[in-house]
């Protein structure tokens, strides 16, 4: 594809929140791609505009210069990295403590979904129904934000990748 031909816009910019949350904006591609049996350039979204490289090394860049001229004597790439990327990977952990919730109450659940199958149970088949749902429910929960989580942390390491990359190509650029 030339640098005259533009891609087409991601459908993420349009996507409603279920869509998002569950990535149901992508399956057009994945129709296109299960009709065609390849997938071409033309169909490809573009960038979405947080992922930009440009903008994300300028970010790390201007992050760096910042950290050279409050500490001339010895600037820290991570602090600079940290001032970057602020605190969003640090607020997903509050994403971890559903999941281990879930993962968690699971196995007691089960445990006390287990006291229905022995001789005798007093227990009642609605309570027993009852319990079988909120496992299920503990398990779908803990998946969810386990997801969540990991897509998210993945993204920002992709975010830090191609800023240390633009870094990188602007010192090889400079010194040559």
């Amino acid at each position: 594809m030339t640098s005259q031909q533009q891609f087409k816009p991601s459908p993420f910019l349009f996507a409603n929140v279920w869509s998002r949350i569950f990535h149901s904006w992508i399956s057009q591609l994945f129709d296109t791609s299960h009709r065609q049996k390849t997938l071409h350039l033309t169909d490809l979204y573009d960038l979405l505009p947080e992922y930009e490289s440009i903008k994300l090394t300028e970010n790390l860049e201007n992050n760096w210069f910042d950290e050279i001229k409050h500490h001339p004597r010895k600037p820290n790439l991570f602090r600079a990295t940290i001032r970057t990327i602020r605190s969003k990977p640090f607020l997903l952990g509050s994403l971890l403590i559903p999941q281990r919730i879930g993962i968690l109450t699971q196995p007691l659940l089960i445990i006390s979904l287990m006291r229905f199958f022995e001789p005798c149970s007093t227990m009642s088949i609605q309570y027993a129904c009852f319990l079988a749902i909120l496992s299920m429910l503990a398990a779908l929960c803990s998946s969810f934000f386990h997801h969540r989580f990991y897509f998210s942390i993945y993204t920002y390491g992709m975010q830090m990748r191609v800023a240390y990359h633009g870094l990188v190509y602007r010192k090889v650029r400079i010194n040559i």
